[in-house]
């Protein structure tokens, strides 16, 4: 067999088949070239991104601070979305445009909402979680009123005689007498943890250094601050007195009429005292630091207890921070409480707590005496 007959006879076609062999190949061509010729044709429109570009770098340029800050002017402090502003007077929304995120504004209302106050603006920086670039930015910014440094001082009035202030020593004060000296919870507390700790103010310039309490405060306060110049260690009386002393209202003076009780152990049971919200059995002095078995037996017949005064704790209203302000309640146990409350609704009886686990059988006996339902 010729093989050359049998390729020309493969590869042969009728005049039907190459006319379409044809007109496929014209398609073909003609697909091929189509989109070249359209865009010849084509009056292509090009897209202005000038605009969108000018309003992202205006965007950029508001989120930060020129470094000669102090040649700012006011058309360039709205641009910025910055502007002059009293950190214990600003809202939420100023905060958030200042760029503070929503947990840092939190620890900063809280702080305020206790009484905290921003005296100069580096006090800003006091604040836990604040960031140093954001101070940075907004420093330049910070305009702190002068009336709110002696905003404390507002309920005395000096010049009518009608004032509440007194001789005082700082280091046997009792929160009573602070807060009739016009100081707010939040310099008591700062003030009392200070004692706590183990400090002690030697001289009236010491009160001062305070960082709660402000230049204009020590200023009115200092005429009347007497340091007591006893020796702890040294009792101011060694008899017994002549009636008996109730110590859920004593103060430092009463409780020192006690045999053995001085001035820095009278101190002592106040702030316990203020802590518990008032004592329910005598021998809770015992739970005060450096009253011994000895000590508590010489001083049990001279005293007596009003249990009527004693402030106590409603657990269907109470907060976890607040409960955990008890010393027979950690913040674990507060939160249980709370957390119990919450998806329980609320106490019936106190009495809950045991029967639903929610305390142990120890520290519900220790603080029973204390919780109410109301």
């Amino acid at each position: 067999m010729n093989p050359f007959k049998f390729l020309k006879d493969y590869f042969s076609f009728t005049k039907g088949e190459k006319n379409g062999i044809l007109c496929l190949m014209v398609i073909i061509v003609i697909l091929l070239t189509i989109p070249g010729t359209y865009r010849i044709f084509r009056n292509e429109e090009k897209t202005d991104f000038s605009t969108f570009k000018k309003a992202y770098e205006d965007f950029e340029n508001s989120r930060e601070l020129p470094e000669n800050s102090s040649s700012i002017s006011d058309n360039d402090q709205i641009k910025g979305s910055l502007f002059s502003f009293d950190p214990n007077k600003a809202g939420n929304e100023d905060w958030q445009r200042f760029g503070a995120n929503p947990g840092l504004i939190s620890v900063i209302k809280n702080y305020l909402k206790k009484g905290g106050r921003f005296y100069t603006k580096q006090d800003l920086k006091k604040i836990y979680g604040f960031p140093d670039s954001l101070y940075r930015k907004l420093e330049p910014f910070i305009n702190i009123l002068q009336e709110e440094q002696t905003d404390y001082d507002k309920t005395l009035d000096y010049g009518s005689g009608h004032s509440s202030l007194f001789n005082f020593d700082p280091n046997t004060a009792s929160d009573e007498d602070f807060t009739l000296l016009s100081l707010n919870k939040e310099q008591i507390k700062v003030i009392r943890k200070y004692l706590n700790k183990g400090g002690k103010f030697s001289k009236k310039e010491d009160l001062s250094k305070i960082f709660v309490i402000s230049h204009d405060k020590y200023i009115k306060l200092e005429p009347y601050i007497e340091i007591m110049k006893t020796d702890s260690n040294i009792y101011t009386a060694d008899i017994m007195p002549t009636s008996p002393v109730e110590i859920n209202s004593a103060d430092t003076s009463e409780l020192n009429i006690l045999k053995g009780i001085g001035n820095t152990m009278a101190a002592r049971i106040i702030n316990y005292r203020n802590k518990l919200g008032g004592f329910i059995r005598t021998e809770q002095l015992l739970e005060v630091y450096g009253i011994s078995n000895e000590a508590y037996e010489r001083i049990a017949g001279q005293i007596i207890l009003n249990i009527k005064t004693v402030k106590k704790i409603n657990i269907n209203f109470a907060t976890a921070f607040e409960m955990d302000n008890h010393p027979y309640l950690n913040y674990r146990e507060a939160k249980a409480i709370e957390k119990y409350r919450t998806e329980n609704g609320s106490f019936t009886a106190t009495s809950q707590l045991l029967e639903k686990h929610v305390l142990s059988f120890e520290t519900y006996n220790k603080i029973k005496d204390y919780l109410v339902v109301e």
